[in-house]
């Protein structure tokens, strides 16, 4: 089915029903690499709909184009100028209050993370038509504090190439690309185009991340079956790029290194380079020993989070030790698909990771968060070096009221110290030192957390950590509403789980059956959320009747 479209503002607007007949939308393909040539949703009416999507116009207001419809029903389009911040609410139901996640959408690998002129620049996998994976696209957000975000909206939309799958940023400080104009460093998406093979292209932006046009000489490495994710570092000695990319699961779940003098031509560089147990989404920098002047190595990692300790001898990475495991997975809900910032400030190596939720269902207008972003180091520990993470210092400015405890004795039953401490939400931070020779079973924010030291295990709801000989006794809760994320052994054992938590008590002991224990510098702290919750950014569903306006 065709129709003709006149274009009448900037971004459009259509109404979304979850689980609702889908139709595919294809229209010419526009210059703006932020314009989809095609979409498919589960489309309601603007009388019934779950959440409105919002994309950028394919033409200039008063064009008319010719639109593509699958099915027997065109789509009722609303424009605007102004890409709406209003009509989805970040106080809904199940929405991480200080973890990120997309206003509206589905969400999954942070891609293109990159600092620069005070701003971390968070980009990631994201289905602006739908709660569930699909219609890839990079959304795109911002933060002076990597909290509290600002969305500027998607900067890379499905073409002719396929689908825009994940990939990295570097800023170009020494034009080598030839792609800026002199004003200021350009900065460069690399990312995979996904059709029925995989390709990668490059993006470039002149002011600063704002926005980007698609490279005209893409892809800039030819197609080759399902390789995907494209990861970039400089090469300390040679001052060359290169590029880490997943070969894909068509071939042998390899990884391959290329090299760059420019950022546009690229060529092989080593072997293939095997890594049992992972796939997908790799990462190499290097990272300096804490402690230990002048000893750096690097570190190559997949998206389940092993990674491997080496070196890089400026053509291949020759690991020495691993794998290790960076964060703990155990099946859905776990962290996935990590990334960490390029060119960030004092050195700090910044990582994130995609919380899976698993597929949504049912109403609402979003789907899936991010970790919590992590501060990582390279330790030397009596089992050999380790990367340890530790929540980014920055989370201390969403501390809220306090409760400190020197020495909290649990026998059997639940301490009356802890007998007033509720609380209506699920954010916390919780830290303590643990002293017990017999199992201890809390109860954090409804979740079951148990403590076997005997053992050296720690089991959190049905998952299993086993911890090292060295673990030490401090721990580290953070909770939010449907996650919780515990560190342990200074930073070697780091768990991320999308949890149903529940309001009442952060911290709570079974009576009779929680065992015994001493809970030392225990400190409870209300994490506040970074959302605002006035009556312009709270409505969920609801649509900003003043910024959409009807098609005529």
């Amino acid at each position: 089915m065709e129709r003709i479209l006149r274009i009448e503002g900037v971004y459009y607007l259509v109404p979304v029903k979850n689980g609702a007949p889908k139709i595919t939308v294809r229209w010419p393909a526009s210059a703006n690499s932020a314009s989809p040539g095609y979409f498919t949703f589960e489309a309601g009416s603007w009388d019934a709909y779950d959440f409105i999507a919002c994309g950028v116009s394919p033409a200039p207001a008063g064009s008319e184009v010719t639109v593509e419809y699958s099915g027997d029903c065109a789509v009722d389009f609303h424009f605007t100028n102004a890409y709406p911040a209003a009509p989805d609410r970040y106080a809904g139901v199940g929405r991480p209050q200080w973890h990120f996640s997309s206003r509206r959408g589905w969400l999954n690998d942070p891609n293109g993370l990159f600092f620069l002129e005070g701003r971390w620049h968070l980009f990631y996998q994201h289905n602006p038509y739908g709660i569930n994976w699909g219609n890839m696209h990079w959304g795109h957000a911002v933060s002076a504090d990597l909290l509290h975000w600002e969305e500027w909206g998607d900067v890379l939309a499905p073409d002719d190439f396929g689908t825009m799958f994940s990939g990295s940023a570097v800023v170009d400080e020494a034009n080598v690309s030839g792609l800026g104009d002199g004003s200021r460093p350009p900065v460069l998406l690399f990312y995979t185009a996904a059709g029925e093979t995989c390709c990668q292209c490059l993006a470039y932006s002149r002011d600063g991340g704002r926005t980007f046009a698609k490279y005209p000489g893409n892809p800039v490495l030819p197609a080759f079956e399902d390789a995907r994710d494209p990861n970039l570092f400089q090469d300390p000695v040679s001052g060359d790029w290169i590029l880490a990319l997943y070969l894909g699961d068509r071939s042998r779940k390899t990884y391959q290194l290329y090299r760059s003098g420019d950022l546009l031509h690229w060529r092989e560089s080593g072997r293939e380079l095997l890594l049992p147990g992972e796939r997908e989404c790799p990462g190499c920098f290097a990272l300096p020993v804490a402690g230990e002047a002048g000893a750096v190595k690097f570190i190559f990692w997949g998206a389940n989070g092993r990674y491997w300790i080496g070196d890089f001898d400026g053509v291949s990475f020759v690991p020495e030790s691993g794998p290790f495991a960076l964060f703990n997975r155990s099946g859905e809900g776990c962290a996935y698909a990590g990334q960490s910032w390029s060119h960030a400030p004092d050195g700090r190596r910044i990582f994130i990771a995609w919380l899976t939720w698993g597929e949504a269902r049912g109403g609402g207008c979003f789907s899936q968060s991010m970790t919590v972003p992590v501060e990582l180091t390279l330790q030397r520990r009596a089992e050999g070096l380790r990367l340890a993470a530790a929540p980014v210092r920055e989370l201390a400015r969403l501390r809220g009221r306090e409760w400190r405890f020197e020495r909290l004795e649990v026998r059997n039953g639940m301490p009356r110290e802890l007998l007033e401490l509720k609380t209506d939400d699920c954010g916390w931070e919780i830290e303590f030192e643990l002293e017990t020779a017999t199992p201890l079973i809390a109860s954090v924010c409804g979740i079951d957390v148990a403590f076997e030291p005997e053992q050296r295990k720690l089991r959190i709801a049905a998952d299993e950590l086993e911890l090292p000989a060295d673990a030490g006794k401090m721990f580290r809760i953070l909770t939010d509403r449907g996650s919780v994320e515990l560190f342990a052994a200074g930073g070697r054992i780091w768990f991320a789980k999308h949890l149903e938590l529940s309001s009442g008590r952060p911290l709570a002991f079974a009576d009779q059956c929680c065992g015994c224990g001493v809970l030392r510098n225990l400190r409870l702290r209300e994490l506040r959320s970074v959302w605002q919750t006035e009556s312009d950014g709270v409505g969920c569903p609801l649509h900003n009747r003043e910024t959409g306006r009807r098609r005529k």
